[in-house]
């Protein structure tokens, strides 16, 4: 399955029409012109397989920082391409969720938009308005904890939802493809691969309560190859949500010094146009 994601990945046709913008655009800025740092504010569609890539992956969703695939047993593989002097190559990171209820993976927020795929020269196997999600849910993953994903830009939101009952305790990760995990002083788990890193924001918890939003202490805990989290006090007879943030950091070059300046998004063909400028000899250029 390796291979075929990464031929996925580097060589799929993918049509994109209305690309979401989403609820979080700033009030006052015209839908189809984002902005500087608001690029990570665009929402990203989660897509419906249906035939279009490997049969193991039940959704995926192509972000600025690469493609994560969420297969039908729920793993989560992000897939990316990474640049040194040597050129581009592939990397695939694959996240597993350990010692939970098999995944029960489903759309959840249906999107306005339509993808349609082309591979290959038989048109037989080309497909047209697919469907696609805001969001997907992959179910009750523990006895009494729920996960739900999102995708904004470079970066995909993991939403884990503790009802009463459910132990935050229970979730833990194993991850591979990567080099090692740390956790930085400023709370963010950093997954090395080579010379570059994945970010994960420092995970935040929170509960609402009549209509109040009440932080709760939340951190990373590492061991080995998997993470999980350390809660701190929190109100067991209410939910209890945790919400990490993956950043993928692959788009660039060796140079270390890439800045996107604004993103136009045609307003009838959904095509994106980011402008900027790099420093960067080996930027990626297709």
């Amino acid at each position: 399955m390796k291979s075929t994601l990464t031929r996925i990945s580097v060589f799929s046709l993918t049509v994109i029409l209305g690309f979401s913008l989403g609820a979080t655009a700033m009030a006052g800025v015209p839908p189809d012109v984002v902005k500087g740092p608001d690029l990570a504010r665009i929402q990203v569609p989660f897509i419906e397989n249906r035939g279009q890539v490997h049969e193991d992956v039940a959704f995926y969703a192509r972000t600025f920082g690469g493609t994560l695939f969420v297969t039908r047993d729920g793993e989560m593989v992000l897939s990316a391409l990474t640049s040194d002097k040597t050129g581009q190559k592939p990397v695939l990171v694959r996240e597993k969720l350990v010692g939970g209820k098999d995944a029960r993976i489903t759309g959840v927020e249906s999107s306005n938009t339509k993808v349609s795929t082309f591979i290959g020269n038989d048109p037989t196997k080309w497909q047209r308005n697919l469907p696609t999600f805001s969001s997907i849910g992959l179910g009750e993953v523990y006895e009494g904890v729920e996960l739900r994903l999102k995708a904004y830009g470079k970066t995909v939101e993991k939403v884990f939802s503790v009802k009463p009952g459910g132990n935050p305790a229970d979730i833990r990760t194993v991850v591979s493809g990567v080099d090692s995990l740390a956790v930085k002083t400023d709370g963010k788990l950093i997954l090395r691969v080579g010379r570059d890193l994945i970010f994960y924001s420092k995970p935040v918890a929170y509960q609402i309560i009549d209509g109040t939003r009440h932080p709760v202490i939340a951190a990373y805990s590492i061991e080995g190859d998997q993470y999980s989290f350390t809660i701190g006090e929190y109100d067991r007879t209410k939910e209890l949500r945790i919400d990490p943030l993956l950043t993928a950091s692959y788009l660039g070059g060796a140079g270390g010094n890439d800045r996107g300046q604004g993103i136009v998004v045609h307003p009838t063909s959904g095509d994106i146009y980011v402008a900027g400028y790099t420093w960067s000899a080996d930027f990626p250029n297709v």
